[in-house]
Protein backbone atom coordinates (compact mmCIF):
# COMPACT_ATOMS: atom_id res chain seq x y z
CA UNK A 1 0.00 0.00 0.00
CA UNK A 2 1.26 3.20 -0.50
CA UNK A 3 2.91 5.47 1.84
CA UNK A 4 2.47 9.23 1.00
CA UNK A 5 3.55 10.06 4.47
CA UNK A 6 6.86 11.00 3.77
CA UNK A 7 6.74 13.09 1.09
CA UNK A 8 3.39 15.07 2.21
CA UNK A 9 5.57 15.98 5.40
CA UNK A 10 7.80 17.22 3.24
CA UNK A 11 6.05 19.34 0.89
CA UNK A 12 4.11 21.11 4.43
CA UNK A 13 8.14 21.62 5.36
CA UNK A 14 9.05 23.20 2.04
CA UNK A 15 5.54 25.24 1.88
CA UNK A 16 5.04 23.21 -1.74
CA UNK A 17 1.32 23.27 -2.52
CA UNK A 18 0.17 19.34 -1.89
CA UNK A 19 -1.60 19.62 -5.54
CA UNK A 20 1.67 18.70 -6.59
CA UNK A 21 1.57 15.18 -5.08
CA UNK A 22 -0.42 14.49 -7.81
CA UNK A 23 3.01 14.54 -10.37
CA UNK A 24 4.30 11.39 -8.17
CA UNK A 25 3.99 7.68 -8.11
CA UNK A 26 4.62 5.77 -5.12
CA UNK A 27 7.62 2.72 -6.57
CA UNK A 28 8.28 0.77 -3.67
CA UNK A 29 9.26 0.43 -0.50
CA UNK A 30 13.31 -0.15 0.60
CA UNK A 31 12.72 -0.78 4.31
CA UNK A 32 12.42 2.42 6.28
CA UNK A 33 12.85 4.31 2.68
CA UNK A 34 10.12 5.17 0.98
CA UNK A 35 10.27 5.58 -3.16
CA UNK A 36 8.96 8.36 -5.22
CA UNK A 37 9.08 9.14 -8.63
CA UNK A 38 8.10 12.38 -10.24
CA UNK A 39 5.89 11.94 -13.96
CA UNK A 40 7.57 14.25 -15.56
CA UNK A 41 11.16 14.52 -14.56
CA UNK A 42 11.32 10.59 -14.57
CA UNK A 43 13.23 11.73 -11.20
CA UNK A 44 13.35 9.32 -7.72
CA UNK A 45 13.26 11.10 -3.99
CA UNK A 46 13.72 8.58 -1.72
CA UNK A 47 12.50 9.51 1.70
CA UNK A 48 11.96 8.04 5.26
CA UNK A 49 10.17 9.56 8.05
CA UNK A 50 12.31 12.80 8.86
CA UNK A 51 15.83 12.04 6.04
CA UNK A 52 16.51 12.36 2.51
CA UNK A 53 18.34 10.01 0.13
CA UNK A 54 20.41 9.13 -2.89
CA UNK A 55 21.03 6.13 -4.24
CA UNK A 56 24.01 5.05 -6.29
CA UNK A 57 25.41 1.31 -7.34
CA UNK A 58 28.27 1.93 -5.53
CA UNK A 59 27.04 3.32 -2.20
CA UNK A 60 23.64 2.55 -1.79
CA UNK A 61 21.76 4.85 0.37
CA UNK A 62 23.45 7.88 1.20
CA UNK A 63 21.49 10.60 3.40
CA UNK A 64 21.70 14.21 1.52
CA UNK A 65 19.94 17.43 2.80
CA UNK A 66 16.28 17.18 2.04
CA UNK A 67 16.05 20.75 -0.37
CA UNK A 68 19.39 18.75 -2.12
CA UNK A 69 16.51 15.81 -2.82
CA UNK A 70 13.70 18.53 -4.05
CA UNK A 71 16.27 20.65 -6.34
CA UNK A 72 17.15 17.29 -7.91
CA UNK A 73 13.90 15.31 -8.28
CA UNK A 74 11.99 18.85 -9.48
CA UNK A 75 14.90 19.96 -11.80
CA UNK A 76 13.40 21.84 -14.71
CA UNK A 77 9.96 21.79 -12.85
CA UNK A 78 7.80 25.22 -12.23
CA UNK A 79 6.12 24.80 -9.08
CA UNK A 80 3.62 27.76 -7.83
Amino acid sequence: MPDWGPLRRLFRDFEIDEQLLDQFMFMFTSGSIRAYKHYMTRRYIFLDCSRAYRWSQEEGYRRIRKGEALETVLAGVRVG
